[in-house]
């Protein structure tokens, strides 16, 4: 009897690399335009950005003051949110490039796909459950026991080597090909997922991940 082959991973990022933007931000932009009188705490959370690209400030510390404006709101609407802000990021943000590679992988039937990110997992579950992912791996966030957002991470933030801890979290390594699996991001904070496979992509890829990429032979999509 043949031994049957390991199946392979896409290990697929979202900011910036399936999508042409920061989904974070795209979505509190889209929230504040429906809920417009939850922008009083904008100043501070630009003040904090300003101070984050400065080194000042963590991207934790950030991402919870970003969430200052959605707190209170229920599960249940966020989903409603993410579900009309989805068909709006999927028609004007796509990047196509890294959708075509993606679907003409799976085509073959020999891929998984898991989604890992940092962004918020009340939203990239849905992303993760519109592209057929495996798994999809976020940021999670509190949630109080009436089902309302708490600005507060619920575990650690979801970048870098995290990414990879949270991986074998869900699934066992060993079941796959790693060798022929791919990784796709935009970002050097995603090099623990690029060392985890034998074919690693660097999407649009700024002057230190296009060194990186160069010097590796990374697969470079720009």
């Amino acid at each position: 009897m043949h031994k049957q082959k390991k199946k392979r991973l896409i290990l697929l990022d979202i900011d910036d690399t399936l999508f042409r933007c920061d989904t974070f931000v795209a979505f509190i932009a889209y929230y504040l335009r429906l809920n417009p009188s939850r922008a009083f705490v904008l100043p501070w959370i630009l003040l904090l950005a300003v101070f984050f690209k400065l080194g000042a400030v963590s991207n934790v510390t950030l991402k919870q003051n970003a969430l200052l404006i959605l707190k209170g709101e229920t599960r249940a609407c966020l989903a409603a949110y993410a579900g009309r802000f989805l068909r709006r990021l999927f028609a004007a943000k796509l990047n196509f490039s890294v959708s075509e590679a993606i679907k003409k992988l799976v085509a073959t039937g020999l891929y998984d796909i898991i989604v890992i990110s940092a962004s918020p997992s009340f939203y990239i579950e849905t992303i993760g459950g519109r592209i057929n992912a495996l798994r999809t791996i976020a940021t999670n966030i509190k949630f109080d026991e009436y089902d309302r957002l708490v600005p507060v991470l619920d575990g650690n933030n979801c970048k870098g080597e995290e990414k990879i801890t949270r991986l074998r979290q869900e699934i066992n390594l060993e079941d796959y090909d790693l060798e022929n699996s791919y990784a796709f991001s935009d970002s050097v904070t995603d090099l623990p997922m690029f060392e985890l496979v034998g074919r690693p992509v660097a999407v649009t890829p700024d002057s230190k991940l296009m060194a990186l990429a160069l010097d590796k032979k990374y697969i470079i999509i720009k």
